[in-house]
Formats: structure tokens, C-alpha cells, sequence
């Protein structure tokens, strides 16, 4: 019962996962990349509120809506997907109800915020591996499938 419950969590992180993991094309569907040349993918390019998302999202009550009307429909989908990894993560570790602030923190401990520098944003990265591969480990061979 454990591995399938780890496995079912560890799938939910995977799909969140792809959300972030897809790459950026161009209307000609040409790979974005950057300056480097290294491609660009959501999470890069719509992970981190702006600076007007990150002030509007502070605001009490409210902060939250005014947050989602200031996203364009791509960065919705980012945060969406943040969220659902952040659930899966929190509900395996404890199985309690998630708070608005606790949502947040682990936002901001797990994806990129503004003004992330590149090392943090990779260190980011870097932790929602491991978080993933606790789970493989736990979920056994229900991790299989998915």
C-alpha cells in the first residue's frame, strides 16, 4: 500500500514535471534557446513571477487573484503545476491539509522566484530531483509504470 501511495505521488510530480520541462518553440516551431544556446523551457521562461507578480501576490486577501489576472496563460499553467508538485510533495510527507503560506514557502524553496540567480535556480532544480528519486525509492517497483 505504501509504494502504490508513493507511486501515485511520485506520479503526480512527473506530470507537473512535464509541464515545466517543455520547451519553448518559436512560431516557425524552432527551438528557443538562449544565449548561450542552451533551449529554453517553461519553467525558465515562466516559472519566476515578474517583479509586478511578486508585489500584486504580497498583497493581503487579494494578493493571490490579482497575481493570476497579471499571468499571461502560460505562467497560470507553470503555477498550476507548481502547485500540484508541491501537493504531491507535502501530502506524502505529512498527509496533512496545506496552508496558503506553506504553499508558498515550498514554492519559493522549490522553483524560481524573481531575482533567483542561475546557480539557485539550478540548486532549485536540483532539490525537486532528489524529492523525486526519495520517491522512486519509496514507491519500489510501483515506480515502474509510471
Amino acid at each position: 500500500e505504501g509504494q502504490a501511495k508513493a507511486a501515485g505521488f511520485l506520479g503526480v510530480m512527473r506530470g507537473a514535471s512535464s509541464v515545466f520541462d517543455q520547451p519553448l518553440v518559436d512560431p516557425a516551431g524552432k527551438p528557443v534557446v538562449d544565449a548561450e544556446g542552451k533551449q529554453i523551457t517553461a519553467e525558465i521562461a515562466y516559472s519566476a513571477p515578474n517583479i509586478l507578480q511578486s508585489t500584486a501576490g504580497a498583497v493581503p486577501w487579494v494578493g493571490q487573484t490579482l497575481e493570476r489576472l497579471g499571468s499571461s496563460e502560460n505562467r497560470q499553467r507553470v503555477l498550476q503545476a507548481q502547485q500540484a508538485w508541491v501537493r504531491a510533495k507535502l501530502r506524502k510527507e505529512s498527509g496533512a491539509v496545506i496552508g496558503a503560506d506553506e504553499m508558498a514557502d515550498e514554492i519559493k524553496t522549490f522553483f524560481p522566484q524573481y531575482g533567483d540567480k542561475p546557480e539557485t535556480i539550478r540548486q532549485k532544480a536540483l532539490l525537486r530531483q532528489q524529492a523525486a528519486s526519495g520517491l522512486v525509492v519509496e514507491a519500489g517497483p510501483a515506480a515502474r509504470g509510471i
